[in-house]
């Protein structure tokens, strides 16, 4: 990405969109392959310093969080084979033409101090990117006939949800989706917009954070060197709060990966299936590393290509069924009950970490609110 952040709004000198001319000029007479292998310039604005803020979700425990220890070799291994295919590697080998250069969705240039939004925003042209191959892919070699393929877009353009989570969690979304899209006349798109969405599933659900907010290091699993420093009881508070919101996503949408990515890095997250928050984190994966698959060094673009290309098509590998049922056996406090009189329940989940070095507790309680279904008390609401 490149770096804008410094400029100020209303500064003369801005212009033209410096983002918009430089990934032309890059990728412009260049094949897909050597645009996912380019590294990207991440952005080194000025930023907002805070923490990340609480989210309104079923919180997770950090210990159940495990690193993906695998994670390099299985993704090297998963790019190998898919870019090496004969149909995959010619096509990533040919110019893209103007027409296609065109159809990318281009970032705009974000002045003042950075956010995450202004992050969201300079990533489209890596979704652009990616959303361009994956159309394209989808027409020469799976010879789709209604023209559907894997698109990246907001988290409202896939909102179907398991039926086990509470209604109100429908209100929550991931900042990223990747989804079927099935390209459709204008009329029939603006119907897309509405209630069909909430029928299509978001199979790799992507959160977007900034870079002075959020480091591999401050997610688990902690070295002991790491729980005797002062920055652990931080570390492991940010860590909570946004371990819980992207384990949310992919519980509530029931998918096996999901992904953050910063200004700098993507981390990438797989739901083991046996509990609530049961993750395996992956290392950090730069952005500003030049791929080569054939060695086995990729680049952020390089694993979200393979996800969205090979993951996000077969329901056999981004499908998981969710644990919100495993809640109950963790659950304290207040207990649901049976009375028909009642419309409203609370499930109180509390995560609570111990820093036994620093001899610090750390409790985290949240209440979710769920809907029961039930005859109404006469007179009551």
């Amino acid at each position: 990405m490149v770096a804008t952040g410094s400029r100020r709004q209303g500064d003369s000198r801005i212009g033209k969109d410096k983002l918009h001319i430089i990934n032309r000029q890059t990728l412009l007479r260049k094949t897909p392959l050597i645009a996912l292998q380019k590294a990207e310039e991440y952005w080194e604005g000025e930023g907002c310093p805070g923490s990340n803020s609480n989210p309104n979700v079923v919180l997770v425990d950090p210990a159940d969080c495990h690193e993906w220890t695998a994670f390099r070799e299985e993704m090297s291994e998963n790019i190998r084979q898919l870019f090496s295919k004969d149909n995959v590697n010619t096509f990533l080998n040919r110019p893209l033409d103007e027409k296609e250069l065109a159809s990318f969705t281009w970032a705009i240039e974000a002045a003042g101090l950075v956010s995450e939004q202004a992050v969201e925003r300079l990533w489209d042209h890596v979704n652009g990117l990616l959303n361009v191959m994956q159309k394209l892919l989808a027409a020469e070699i799976d010879e789709t006939l209604d023209g559907r393929y894997i698109r990246i877009g907001d988290g409202t353009c896939a909102r179907k949800q398991c039926e086990q989570h509470p209604e109100k969690s429908s209100q929550t979304k991931a900042d990223l989706a990747g989804y079927e899209y099935i390209p459709r006349s204008k009329k029939l798109e603006t119907k897309q917009m509405g209630k069909e969405r909430d029928n299509i599933d978001n199979r790799i659900p992507g959160d977007i954070k900034v870079s002075w907010k959020l480091t591999r290091e401050m997610l688990p699993p902690y070295s002991e060197e790491m729980k005797a420093s002062k920055s652990y009881a931080n570390y492991l508070e940010q860590a909570i709060r946004v371990l819980s919101q992207i384990h949310f996503y992919m519980d509530k949408h029931e998918t096996r990966y999901g992904y953050i990515t910063t200004n700098e890095i993507c981390i990438f997250f797989r739901r083991r299936g046996t509990g609530w928050g049961h993750l395996d984190i992956s290392p950090a994966v730069s952005h500003g590393v030049e791929g080569d698959f054939e060695t086995g060094t990729f680049n952020s673009k390089m694993v979200l290509f393979y996800l969205h290309r090979v993951v996000a098509n077969d329901e056999a590998q981004w499908k998981l069924k969710s644990c919100w049922s495993t809640i109950k056996k963790r659950a304290t406090g207040r207990t649901a009950t049976t009375s028909k009189s009642i419309t409203k329940r609370t499930i109180r989940v509390e995560a609570t970490a111990q820093a036994a070095s620093l001899s610090l507790s750390l409790d985290m309680k949240l209440a979710i609110p769920l809907t029961v279904k039930g005859s109404k008390s006469k007179g009551k609401k």
